[in-house]
């Protein structure tokens, strides 16, 4: 995906990074796994990309609900997510 311009509307100015596979989940920081929005279309609340792609994983779970199942019965056996929460890098 091109940088220095918004896919989504075409601005050249106040750019910020996005990863296009969730840092969260696959700790990417590659040049491959970013494109640029400009503030406005990052920051749109439920309108926003993140939203959508929340929606879509939970489309995704209700499909398979045994993931739930398996993840309750490993936290009862005692089993703790693995990932620790990384801070969010200062803003300049």
């Amino acid at each position: 995906m091109r940088t220095g311009i918004c896919p989504i509307c075409g601005k050249k100015k106040n750019l910020s990074r996005h990863h296009i596979h969730k840092w969260a989940v696959f700790h990417d920081d590659s040049e491959e796994n970013m494109f640029y929005l400009c503030e406005r279309c990052h920051n749109q609340g439920e309108k926003s990309l993140e939203a959508l792609i929340t929606e879509r994983e939970n489309e995704l779970l209700r499909t398979c609900p045994e993931l739930y199942d398996k993840a309750l019965k490993d936290y009862i056996n005692g089993e703790r997510p693995r990932f620790k929460k990384v801070p969010k890098p200062k803003v300049r």
